[in-house]
């Protein structure tokens, strides 16, 4: 059937068939080559082109939160006594008291021993011990006091001193505690530190008892 082909092509059936074999040669020799061809161009891409591997990162930790730890608060230092003094009616009323102490007396219902103190910082309460002093300290275990504002500014501390004026009507009443203090709420006053300070007085009435307490300035706190 390929005769008439052939003689077209002045080919004989030899020469056809080493043409066919050469055809087939050249169909391997090309289906060989092309690999290398393509992997030598991939090998030969600008790094630019190539697609980077994907990497997935592991979850970052989470960041533990912080808690700042409170700012101390500062203690307050507390009302205190900053001069004292005391006056008296009877010297020998006055033989016993410790030194430094406050003492507030009364013979027969009548005030003999009363005391003076300015004092100083921003709290309002002010807080008296009672002298644990043998003799310090005579007559009923709690006698009523009261915290009186002074009427002027120009006394000086005197142990004991002259007497000094105090306003009875501007009073605030002492409360005795457990632990033996004398605890004188002063927030009723406008400015517990002015000057004029105030008198630690027996509050009047018509007792008929004698008495003495001598009581030690202490720091207190509101």
């Amino acid at each position: 059937m390929i005769g008439p082909y052939l003689r077209r092509l002045g080919l004989t059936s030899g020469q056809a068939s080493t043409l066919a074999l050469g055809l087939v040669l050249a169909g391997l020799l090309l289906a060989t080559s092309m690999p290398p061809v393509l992997d030598q161009r991939n090998r030969t891409r600008p790094p630019a082109q190539q697609e980077a591997p994907l990497v997935l990162a592991s979850p970052a930790a989470p960041t533990p939160s912080v808690v700042a730890a409170p700012t101390p608060i500062a203690s307050r230092p507390g009302l205190r006594v900053t001069e004292s003094g005391y006056s008296t009616t009877d010297d020998a009323a006055g033989r016993g008291i410790p030194a430094g102490a406050l003492p507030v007396g009364v013979r027969a219902g009548v005030p003999v021993l009363t005391s003076y103190v300015r004092l100083a910082g921003p709290e309002s309460q002010l807080t008296l011990a009672v002298s644990s002093a043998a003799g310090a300290s005579l007559g009923p275990s709690s006698p009523s006091l009261q915290a009186c504002r002074i009427r002027s500014a120009a006394w000086r501390g005197g142990r004991p001193g002259p007497a000094v004026p105090y306003d009875g009507s501007a009073c605030a009443p002492g409360v005795l505690g457990a632990a033996g203090r004398y605890s004188f709420d002063l927030s009723r006053f406008a400015a517990p530190d002015d000057p004029r300070g105030f008198a630690i007085a027996a509050v009047p009435g018509g007792s008929t008892q004698t008495y003495r307490v001598s009581l030690i300035p202490m720091r207190s706190s509101s």
